[in-house]
């Protein structure tokens, strides 16, 4: 009887102790952890926005955006793309043409319509001047970029191998679509190299999703790596 007694109480007081919250410092650490898990790229995009009104060297400077950003980032985003992507997804994605050529008639056309009315609706109103204004509409015919693409996509839990294909489709068309937007809208003229633009998209964008599908599909290391880290690649 007495051992019993002695277990019941055990398992009572092992109940309370798991019945118990954790104290507070570690509950409110748990808290800013799965907050910053749920909004970590809106988050990550303010904290960036203060620290370069604090300390406009850093990116500028120190960071040397003319590599990093332009080059390094968005090389390993589509190596990772690349390795997380299956060949057979990004084939369909190819194959969609009435959504892709959507994705891209909104972005080129409807965006740019709307830019460009409004922009002429504050001119008449002496609210922005002519070269504001056209700036607007120019940035309006502009592709958007290929590491925006991919990082709201993936921060949506969207189709990533739609925005990979829509990424470097619009990117491609872009080079031959915006001097014509330009030109139609504010009658201006820009010489484009297009051979030296396509060499940098290929270096920047097709190549590293080529290195990501190889090691993928050759490279057996790559798939338990990817299946372990598949979360924290996304």
């Amino acid at each position: 009887m007495t051992n019993s007694v002695e277990a019941t109480d055990c398992s009572s007081n092992e109940a309370k102790l798991q019945d118990e919250e954790p104290p507070w410092p570690s509950r409110f650490t748990s808290q800013l952890r799965e907050g910053y898990k749920a909004h970590s790229l809106l988050i990550s995009m303010v904290a960036s926005i203060i620290l370069a009104y604090v300390y406009p060297p850093l990116g500028a400077h120190y960071l040397h955006p003319k590599i990093t950003s332009t080059w390094v980032s968005v090389m390993l985003m589509f190596i990772i793309s690349g390795l997380c992507i299956k060949t057979e997804e990004l084939s369909q994605a190819s194959h969609r043409m009435g959504f892709n050529i959507f994705v891209q008639f909104f972005n080129y056309v409807v965006v740019s319509l709307v830019v460009m009315v409004f922009s002429r609706l504050l001119i008449a109103v002496d609210f922005l001047p002519q070269s504001l204004a056209d700036g607007m509409v120019i940035c309006s015919c502009l592709p958007v970029t290929v590491s925006m693409i991919l990082v709201l996509t993936t921060s949506s839990n969207g189709d990533d191998a739609a925005a990979v294909f829509a990424a470097v489709f619009g990117a491609l068309t872009g080079t031959f679509v915006t001097p014509g937007l330009v030109l139609t809208y504010i009658g201006v003229k820009g010489n484009i190299d297009i051979i030296r633009v396509l060499i940098k998209l290929s270096i920047r964008v097709l190549l590293p999703l080529l290195v990501g599908q190889l090691l993928q599909k050759f490279y057996a290391p790559t798939q338990d790596f990817v299946a372990e880290h598949r979360k924290s690649l996304k």
